[in-house]
């Protein structure tokens, strides 16, 4: 049996949403307080998600785990850690068209880890 092309995305659709769903209950669940300070209330966290979802996307990121990794920044870093002055070290990462999606992850993932620098505010 073969599926139809609106039955493979309806399946997508609903994979996204659950993957979604999942990352908010994570996110409200282990990361409040980095929410709060960024300003992402909770009855926008899913549409948040959803919107940057497809920005990890630009950069390469479609499993998963990227997502759930770069989402997870998202909380730490701020909505607009990509493009922020004051994280302006991500957004070069990011933009690293010869590394692979987790390479990228990781290396922020170690700045954060090692650095001295407070994430900002934004």
């Amino acid at each position: 049996m073969r599926l139809r092309q609106a039955h493979k995305d309806a399946w997508s659709d609903q994979r996204m949403e659950e993957f979604i769903q999942r990352a908010a209950r994570h996110l409200r669940d282990d990361l409040p307080e980095q929410l709060e300070k960024h300003g992402i209330a909770d009855e926008d966290l899913c549409d948040t998600i959803r919107e940057h979802c497809a920005t990890a996307e630009k950069y390469g990121m479609t499993g998963e785990a990227d997502l759930s990794r770069y989402i997870e920044f998202v909380a730490i870093l701020g909505p607009k850690f990509d493009t922020n002055r004051g994280t302006k070290w991500a957004g070069e990462i990011l933009r690293r068209e010869e590394m692979e999606p987790e390479e990228k992850l990781d290396e922020i993932a170690e700045h954060l880890i090692f650095s001295d620098e407070e994430p900002p505010v934004v």
